[in-house]
């Protein structure tokens, strides 16, 4: 940051500061190795946080990205509305990815068909 700052002029405006702030962050983020990608669904996350409504996923998150979806393949989806659209997919993806989603019943079933073969073939 203090080197960033160096470029700054003498009496820099706040938008200067921000940008110069921002940019630092964002670059001190790549150099961590984390791609842009997530960092952009990371920033989008944290942008829905900030929102008044839920932050878990259900069907109104889900509607809401679709409509996204549907305004990035037309290209009229705007900065904010990409960055909206990376925090509901990475939501997306923590929700399928997440153990309550885990098909448990069928999981089950699948263990205990192969505990009985394994009975038949070790006996005791």
């Amino acid at each position: 940051m203090a080197d960033a700052s160096l470029s700054l002029p003498a009496n820099p405006s706040y938008p200067e500061i921000q940008e110069t702030s921002i940019r630092t962050i964002f670059q001190t983020l790549l150099d961590s190795g984390t791609n842009t990608e997530s960092i952009l669904e990371t920033m989008g996350q944290i942008l829905l946080e900030q929102k008044p409504r839920s932050t878990s996923w259900n069907a109104e998150l889900n509607q809401r990205r679709f409509e996204l979806i549907d305004k990035e393949i037309q290209e009229t989806i705007s900065s904010e509305e990409s960055i909206e659209l990376a925090g509901l997919t990475n939501l997306m993806r923590n929700h399928v990815d997440s153990e309550e989603n885990l098909p448990m019943k069928g999981a089950k079933e699948l263990h205990r068909k192969l505990l009985e073969l394994d009975n038949k073939d070790n006996p005791l």
